[in-house]
């Protein structure tokens, strides 16, 4: 009964690191993202109604 115990707190341990260890992973890689995200630049607005050259 005692090995058993040991063996089912082991694998609770062991489990809480991965888990731990998995979710910094994915929060370091949201950072990391989030960082590299760069806006896009302004647009120009059309010079008349009736031109559509501009970006839109």
């Amino acid at each position: 009964m005692m090995n058993y115990m040991k063996w089912l707190l082991h694998r609770f341990f062991i489990m809480q690191f991965f888990t731990t260890f998995v979710l910094s992973l994915t929060l370091c890689f949201a950072i990391a993202t989030l960082a590299e995200y760069h806006s896009l630049p302004p647009q120009k607005a059309p010079i008349s109604y009736t031109d559509s050259s501009g970006v839109r």
